[in-house]
């Protein structure tokens, strides 16, 4: 009955997005650490050194302000499991927040121990949707060229493997495309699939490479944009009547839209029913444009205040009126799909 009552509240709220009646977010992407362990080409986060991280104290006055308004919790980093207290953090929010749905995030796969610890946790908790990612970013070689480390893919491989044999976790490997791996979607897939026989091609999650001087702090890297449409087919997702394929299924037919085009093919949904909270509680509109709206150390993590202060209504009459810097980052796409049903051209 608890499950029942989270996924009809979910729904309202995705009913209330769709007329422009949304009052409160109800997902939060938050960055909860800068520490990684990989060295990625086309992301510089693990070259900060992580200080002044928000503290459980803080996570806990967060959570209770989001309380039921909360039912898709995005943690993000960094490498999330390097916060020895990832448990702790993720039972305050279980904790504080009754209509909680959704708990998912991505991992390197490098520390599969305290991985496996945090997905045992959810798996046994009343989250009725987990899902977790491992960065697999090509073949092996491709992989290790990508993102350093020399026993980082067969490490990832095993993280993977790992996290498939537990209950009430949906587990993808999640391929990031530059213009040097984007031809090897279906390599990296056979390769996945020699390791892991009955590894499906639905559960390879495909996503484009952008830049975020805030988030990826990797403003002055090569702007690849892979040439996707060759290598992408979204037809054969639509055989799935899974929620989640379905909007697997839109987002990348959009995101092949979106390369042509430049701008949001979906109407965006940031700073309205998603928002972006770092390390330091800073709140912004998103991971990609670096628009920082206040922040909740100031307003005693209040973020109804903020997000009803004449910068943050400027921002989102920006964003409405596709004035931002225009993406189709996945982080903010999965919302804009939810919320903008009713717009939506089958």
């Amino acid at each position: 009955m608890l499950n029942i009552g989270k996924y009809l509240n979910f729904s309202i709220k995705v009913a209330l997005a769709n007329l422009n009646k949304l009052h409160h977010p109800y997902k939060i992407f938050l960055v909860i650490t800068k520490s990684c362990g990989s060295r990625c080409l086309n992301c510089h986060i693990w070259r900060e050194v992580p200080t002044n991280e928000l503290g459980l104290d803080e996570y806990e006055k967060l959570s209770i302000n989001l309380g039921k308004h909360l039912s898709w919790l995005n943690i993000s980093g960094g490498e999330p499991t390097d916060r020895d207290d990832l448990i702790e953090i993720l039972k305050i929010f279980i904790k504080n927040c009754p209509n909680l749905l959704i708990v998912n995030f991505t991992s390197n796969g490098l520390n599969q121990k305290k991985l496996i610890e945090a997905a045992e946790y959810l798996s046994n908790s009343n989250i009725p949707i987990i899902g977790i990612n491992i960065s697999i970013d090509g073949p092996e070689k491709m992989h290790i060229k990508l993102r350093g480390g020399e026993d980082s893919y067969l490490k990832a491989i095993a993280s993977l493997k790992a996290l498939r044999k537990l209950k009430n976790i949906k587990v993808h490997a999640s391929m990031t495309l530059f213009e040097a791996n984007s031809h090897l979607i279906e390599e990296t897939f056979k390769e996945i699939k020699g390791h892991i026989p009955n590894f499906r091609r639905t559960q390879l999650h495909l996503n484009q490479s952008f830049h975020s001087e805030h988030y990826y702090r990797n403003k002055a890297s090569s702007g690849e944009t892979p040439k996707l449409q060759p290598h992408i087919g979204t037809k054969s997702l639509l055989r799935f009547l899974a929620p989640m394929e379905i909007l697997k299924s839109i987002y990348l037919k959009n995101l092949i839209k979106f390369q042509k085009t430049k701008k949001n093919p979906i109407p965006c949904s940031s700073l309205t029913s998603n928002v972006y909270i770092s390390e330091h509680g800073d709140l912004y509109t998103c991971t990609i444009w670096n628009q920082k709206v206040g922040s909740l150390r100031n307003e005693e993590f209040d973020l109804h205040k903020i997000m009803n202060t004449q910068k943050a209504k400027d921002l989102r009459l920006d964003i409405s009126n596709n004035k931002c810097i225009n993406c189709w980052s996945p982080c903010e796409a999965f919302p804009s799909i939810l919320d903008n049903l009713l717009k939506i051209h089958k």
